[in-house]
């Protein structure tokens, strides 16, 4: 999609989520469709190249990664896309926990593949693991980065998929 179609079409769904009192709103435009489901806060975008979702709840089958036990998702920090010609996709989600940063990353340790690539970054403010693996053969790819927040007191799972 153009960046004007995804503005126009953005734009659009702004004013629909601060000034309609349905529960689901469909607009039709020359770009494609927009789609607002205030139950739900998402607004699904779709043109002739594919479909963007903004703010939908996602799931470990459509990630493709294991989502932590009890993480919450981070409000409005979640995004899926997919193209229609070339069938490529990315999912991204935010999520939060009140378990220690140690107690996270021992999950994602014992849950991705052993392939995994790991690295850490430790400072005096925080710190910091990132787990990759490169899309190969069809395969989605991953990136899982937890950080610790001592100031909040939680720990935070930014994870990231898509296919090459």
């Amino acid at each position: 999609m153009s960046k004007k179609v995804i503005c126009s079409l953005l734009l659009g769904a702004s004013f629909f989520i601060i000034g309609c009192s349905k529960k689901v709103e469909v607009v039709k435009t020359p770009g494609g469709t927009i789609q607002v489901e205030k139950g739900r806060n998402q607004v699904t975008i779709t043109g002739k190249q594919g479909t963007v979702t903004f703010g939908n709840k996602i799931s470990e089958e459509k990630l493709g990664v294991p989502i932590y036990p009890g993480a919450a998702e981070k409000g409005g920090e979640t995004f899926s896309s997919n193209t229609t010609k070339t069938k490529k996709s990315i999912s991204m989600v935010t999520l939060t926990t009140q378990d220690s940063f140690d107690k996270v990353v021992s999950f994602y340790k014992s849950k991705l593949p052993a392939k995994t690539k790991m690295d850490t970054v430790n400072t005096p403010e925080m710190e910091m693991a990132m787990f990759d693996m490169k899309p190969q053969y069809g395969a989605k790819g991953f990136h899982v980065q937890i950080t610790s927040n001592p100031k909040k007191k939680e720990t935070q799972i930014y994870i990231m998929t898509g296919t090459k």
